[in-house]
């Protein structure tokens, strides 16, 4: 009858073992052979390894959170850089169509005056559409569509 005890006492030190994240079979062998009363009260002392891998989970999945704000953050940061470049491109294209538009009343100006235009005035005005082409405000189209209606005048 204390065998059948004893070996109940093993199964209980064994199963809370499983429970904490332990070898069940090497905790109810050692239950077994030094007593399940000193192998539960050491077992009772033992790290519960289960809380352990929680808590391991809980930071990596926290550092993982981290990294994607950060990679958020960064991702919008450019997004709103890249927003801004073209904004002000945009108010630049303006500006400069207005400088253009200007140029071409002070062109008009004096085309009337000396009868035609001259390829020193085509020259520059080509010139600075290349430098607005490059300096990206203007797009490869409307650089074309300038082109051609200088050439064409």
């Amino acid at each position: 009858m204390e065998i059948i005890f004893w070996l109940g006492f093993c199964g209980l030190v064994a199963y809370f073992a499983d429970k904490k994240g332990r070898n069940a079979f090497g905790w109810g062998a050692l239950a077994f052979v030094i007593s399940p009363f000193l192998a539960g009260i050491a077992l009772a002392i033992a790290k519960d390894l289960t809380v352990e891998k929680s808590i391991q989970d809980i930071n990596n999945r926290t550092d993982n959170l981290k990294m994607e704000m950060d990679y958020s953050q960064k991702y919008n940061e450019l997004r709103s850089d890249n927003i801004e470049k073209n904004v002000n491109r945009i108010s630049s294209s303006q500006d400069s169509t207005k400088s253009i538009d200007s140029n071409k009343e002070d062109t008009r100006y004096l085309n009337s005056n000396s009868g035609s235009k001259s390829n020193q005035s085509i020259a520059d005005e080509l010139s600075k559409l290349h430098e607005l082409k490059q300096a990206g405000v203007l797009t490869e189209e409307e650089f074309t569509m300038q082109k051609k209606r200088i050439l064409s005048q």
